[in-house]
């Protein structure tokens, strides 16, 4: 009976260790991905800024 409860607690153990390892992977590859999004977002901001104004259009002449 003691080696059924020990196996069921090693079970559940290993699960939960699988899970928080999974959700640890899930997290590091969003902040990264959001890294990666935000800096190529940022350098195309910086090179609009760069290019200067964009001209002005007068759409009622």
């Amino acid at each position: 009976m003691i080696n059924l409860s020990v196996a069921a607690l090693t079970r559940a153990w290993l699960v939960a260790v699988i899970a928080s390892l999974l959700l640890w992977l899930g997290c590091a590859v969003t902040q990264v991905w959001n890294s990666q999004v935000y800096f190529a977002n940022l350098q195309r901001a910086l090179q609009l800024v760069a290019d200067g104004p964009p001209p002005a259009i007068d759409r009622w002449n």
